[in-house]
């Protein structure tokens, strides 16, 4: 109120989460209990979109064939891991969705980005299947395609968990607890690009050496042989 006369709250998320409804022939009131709604969802979105299928990733990029050699592992793990966390983000993402109303044009971006990030996850989920054969001509760009929307999607992802805590504006933990897991996944993947790079390094070393080490084949002299004096030979056999 200002001035004597009403206006409008400011357009905030705790605002809409308070409003409520009352019949005036009962005087009933009634009210959506949103708050529980939105805190499942951010904690459903972190755990499967922002943790599982980063995971997913990092098991891909480093345990498929270097520097670990996991051939019969790596990918059960991979595609376990990017089925639980598609599952987990896309009950995270239709819990957003049934929250949305009539004010859903204030978080519009928090939003697009959602729904660009399920049409992305449902995609890689999809191309497991539409996956060509290692001696198939397709399969590199396959392979191109699979990397860049996958990173593209894990790049929309931090995006869109930090615009959703700026929006719900929850406890400091959390925010806090979502940088430090970010720090834990960027501390294994520079640790495993460490150990990637001194283990190319050291084989193409060891390679070089060994080489170096190799003796050299016999050369050939590549000088005529001296002639034969006859003369002289005739001579020393008395003829």
């Amino acid at each position: 109120m200002n001035g004597g006369s009403l206006e409008r709250h400011a357009r905030k998320l705790q605002n809409f989460d308070s409003r409520e409804t009352i019949n005036m022939t009962n005087h009933h009131v009634s009210g959506r209990r949103v708050r529980a709604l939105r805190k499942a969802h951010g904690i459903l979105n972190i755990a499967g979109w922002g943790f599982l299928l980063p995971c997913g990733v990092i098991a891909a990029r480093y345990f498929r064939d270097f520097p670990f050699n996991c051939r019969r592992v790596w990918f059960v793990v991979h595609v376990g891991l990017q089925i639980c966390g598609y599952t987990i983000g896309t009950a995270g993402w239709a819990i957003g969705l049934s929250l949305q109303s009539d004010h859903f044009r204030t978080f519009r971006a928090h939003r697009i980005i959602g729904i660009i990030i399920f049409g992305l996850a449902t995609l890689q989920m999809l191309a497991i299947f539409l996956k060509p054969k290692k001696d198939d001509r397709y399969r590199r760009y396959w392979n191109i395609y699979h990397h860049f929307v996958g990173y593209t999607l894990l790049s929309l992802i931090v995006i869109n968990i930090f615009k959703g805590l700026a929006i719900l504006q929850p406890p400091k933990s959390w925010k806090h607890t979502y940088i430090s897991l970010l720090v834990l996944l960027g501390s294994i993947v520079l640790l495993l690009e460490i150990i990637t790079w001194a283990k190319f390094y050291w084989d193409n070393f060891d390679c070089t050496f060994n080489l170096k080490n190799i003796p050299p084949p016999p050369m050939r002299s590549l000088q005529p042989p001296a002639p034969v004096q006859r003369g002289a030979q005739e001579l020393g056999n008395g003829t």
